[in-house]
């Protein structure tokens, strides 16, 4: 399993309401009220290498997270090593 956590980025800031996936179809429309109750949830940006682990199975985190460019999975980590 990789060890890196993700690091903090200052280079690149996007204000919930100035999010770059808001106009992509697949989201909707979200009502005032909708995006400042999301944006308490907003800690600040993180920008990952490549193969870096942002969580950890077992943990708990309390912010929400969203890609705005490359990818992510989720995984089980197998006892013989495996990732399912």
């Amino acid at each position: 399993m990789p060890s890196q956590i993700g690091r903090s980025s200052s280079s690149r800031q996007y204000p919930c309401e100035q999010c770059p996936l808001r106009p992509l179809p697949v989201f909707r429309e979200f009502e005032k009220p909708e995006l400042a109750f999301i944006s308490k949830f907003k800690k600040g940006e993180l920008a990952v290498d490549k193969g870096a682990t942002v969580l950890v199975e077992g943990s708990h985190s309390a912010h929400l997270y969203t890609v705005l460019s490359g990818w992510a999975f989720r995984y089980k980590l197998l006892q013989d090593g495996r990732r399912q």
